[in-house]
């Protein structure tokens, strides 16, 4: 590869981490010129309940007449129903757990971090209600076909097949529901069913147009996105397998005050400063090289924290940041030291290089694919935070080994043809320094 080459690709690799960067931390304000405002990466990334607080409520089990085992049944299915309504609408680290209250009774309680309109989440779970589909606007005498909890499993926003820029509700029923649904469709065939909610109706009816035998259906109604929305989690909280009453509702303050997210960002710019300060004086030229690749993993790293959409960064998540710029500067400073080997044996440099980068890549392999599996594992078994923890781990491992592993690998060998045949390519100490005979 000629200079000329290698001074062009360093140029449009330097272009790229400029752009990275501006992308990353400035935000642009554009809505006067009837452009999109942009929000930089770093600001988009949704904090977890300790870095930025959130909103916290507590339900009270009223269901009667089920045995202990039964209602232990449903508790757990109420849970998984409201960890999947807030999942959808975005919040992947709430956290939902039940616990038996002083004096009796079951609570289960509610954690949605780096929230912006608490009354919206209040709103979203505390609507558990009675749903039911009948076959008369007149609630009383008319005759339930479907009950929600018993017979549907899911229901969110969908597109109106018919009418586009409209949107529509779409059911998905279990099984009892499939078939509960099929005879109903079948029996009451162009006519109206209508929906309701804890006895009060939600729609003017709903013409049935034909026999559903597929266990999923689309409600129409000329909605907007706010009133499909709506409809779609009164159904799903209707689907819950317990009644429940909101007990107690609050909006909790950030557990780690509110400057920790600034403190821990300068913390790790320092730390950063220092490993790149540290290789560059211990490896010369190629320390120098291996920072680049650092910073480009950090650019990297903040770009998908932000657009990966169930990350929360946690407390144990800027952990797993951490932890893997620590096996990112590891996988390098391995690799550089088989290079030195290889150097010392009397092999030019670009074998040097290439034979230290083919050697090391086992071992540095090896140790992530283990964490990975680690990560992987606490994924599968942890809970919300923990698995938030997990997910950010995994990125910074799958990016550190992309770093150091290829980009830093293309970055030397892009400065090869200036430094191929010096017999200190990087900082060596002068008894490990090997002259050349020739």
């Amino acid at each position: 590869m000629s200079k000329k080459k290698s001074i062009s690709i360093y140029t449009l690799i330097g272009v790229i981490l400029i752009l990275l960067t501006v992308f990353s931390l400035i935000t642009f304000e554009c809505g006067d010129y009837g452009v999109y405002d942009f929000k930089g990466f770093l600001h988009n990334i949704k904090q977890g309940l300790d870095l930025s607080g959130g909103v916290r409520a507590e339900y009270l089990v009223t269901e009667t007449g089920l045995s202990q085992e039964e209602l232990d049944q449903r508790i757990e299915g109420t849970k998984k129903s409201l960890e999947n309504i807030l999942y959808q609408n975005g919040y992947s680290e709430a956290i939902v757990s039940s616990a038996t209250r002083i004096g009796g009774g079951t609570i289960i309680s509610v954690e949605v971090p780096d929230v912006k309109d608490p009354e919206k989440i209040f709103d979203l779970i505390g609507r558990p209600a009675k749903l039911e589909i009948k076959d008369s606007a007149d609630y009383t005498n008319g005759k339930t076909l479907i009950v929600g909890k018993k017979h549907i499993s899911k229901a969110y926003v969908t597109t109106d097949p018919e009418r586009p820029g409209n949107y529509a509700v779409a059911l998905e029923f279990n099984d009892e529901g499939t078939k509960a649904f099929s005879d109903a469709t079948k029996q009451y065939l162009n006519k109206q069913l209508y929906f309701f909610s804890s006895g009060e109706p939600m729609n003017n009816g709903v013409t049935v147009q034909s026999q559903i035998t597929d266990g999923k259906s689309i409600i129409t109604g000329n909605y907007t996105y706010e009133q499909a929305y709506d409809f779609a989690v009164s159904i799903q909280a209707g689907t819950f397998g317990v009644s429940m009453k909101l007990d107690k509702s609050e909006v909790i303050s950030s557990t780690l005050g509110e400057n920790a997210v600034k403190n821990g960002l300068i913390s790790g710019a320092v730390a950063l400063a220092i490993i790149i300060i540290f290789m560059a004086s211990v490896y010369g030229v190629f320390g120098v090289l291996a920072d680049v690749a650092l910073i480009a993993y950090t650019l990297l790293l903040i770009v998908m924290l932000s657009i990966v959409p169930w990350v929360q960064l946690t407390l144990p998540g800027i952990a797993g940041i951490i932890l893997g710029i620590g096996m990112a500067v590891d996988a390098n400073i391995i690799i550089f030291e088989r290079i030195k080997d290889e150097y010392r044996e009397g092999k030019p440099i670009p074998t040097a290089v290439q034979n230290g980068f083919k050697r090391a890549t086992s071992a540095v392999l090896d140790g992530n694919v283990t964490t990975v599996i680690g990560a992987l594992v606490l994924y599968g078994l942890g809970s919300a935070s923990i698995k938030g923890f997990a997910i950010v781990l995994i990125i910074s491992i799958i990016l550190s080994l992309f770093t150091t592993l290829v980009l830093s690998r293309i970055l030397i060998k892009l400065a090869l043809p200036f430094n191929s045949s010096n017999p200190k390519p990087y900082r060596l100490k002068r008894e490990e320094v090997i002259v050349d005979e020739e």
